[in-house]
């Protein structure tokens, strides 16, 4: 019987995140004299790890507004939802005892919080945000970094960004795709609409679990 540890992504997977996100980089715009945020602009980010709306607006720099982003978001925190599903596909992988990582692009310290106010940390072995080695997703070292100590055969990755897809490539993992945010041609094992379709999805994989 194969043993599996399920990776998700945070932002827009488990849990709504895009008001707080969208404040958060409206924020940064106004302070810095930024254009007016565009959808895209948001998608970017929401997407893409130190991605183009940051090279655009800030170039070498990018630290600096990333840096200035960080520490605004936690006023816009109480934004974040959970998915109504996300719960009900959490307790099924915990009844399973299938051990569940969050791995996100998001700071630490803002990613722990707001996983903690959501009420759900309790489900998860680890909770990893990108400022905690270097790289990111979809760096083989931080997937490395999080996964220390976990016994296990397969992953499957789920979440909802090309980083995801990238990073299940890079760890051979079993990939969940959420959405329509990755560009088209990316590659992925299943195709989830929303978080509703993720359980189906898992019980078919898990069914020899």
């Amino acid at each position: 019987m194969k043993k599996y540890v399920i990776i998700w992504d945070w932002d827009n997977t488990l849990a709504d995140t895009k008001k707080a996100v969208l404040e958060g980089i409206k924020d940064v715009a106004r302070h810095f004299n930024l254009p007016d945020i565009t959808e895209a602009d948001l998608k970017n980010v929401m997407t893409e790890h130190r991605g183009k709306f940051w090279q655009r607006s800030f170039g070498d720099d990018l630290m600096v507004g990333i840096n200035y982003y960080i520490a605004a978001y936690p006023k816009y925190a109480h934004l974040v939802e959970l998915f109504d599903a996300t719960v009900q596909t959490l307790d099924y992988i915990q009844e399973r005892k299938i051990p569940q990582i969050i791995l996100s692009n998001k700071a630490h310290q803002n990613l722990e919080r707001e996983v903690g106010q959501s009420g759900i940390a309790s489900y998860f072995a680890r909770i990893v945000g990108s400022d905690e080695i270097r790289g990111g997703k979809p760096a083989l070292e931080f997937a490395r970094y999080a996964l220390e100590g976990i016994d296990y055969d397969d992953i499957i990755l789920i979440g909802d960004g090309l980083s995801d897809m990238l990073m299940a490539e890079v760890l051979g993992a079993v990939s969940i795709c959420i959405g329509d945010n990755v560009p088209e041609g990316t590659a992925y094992d299943f195709k989830a609409n929303t978080m509703q379709d993720v359980l189906p999805i898992l019980k078919r994989i898990l069914k020899d679990a």
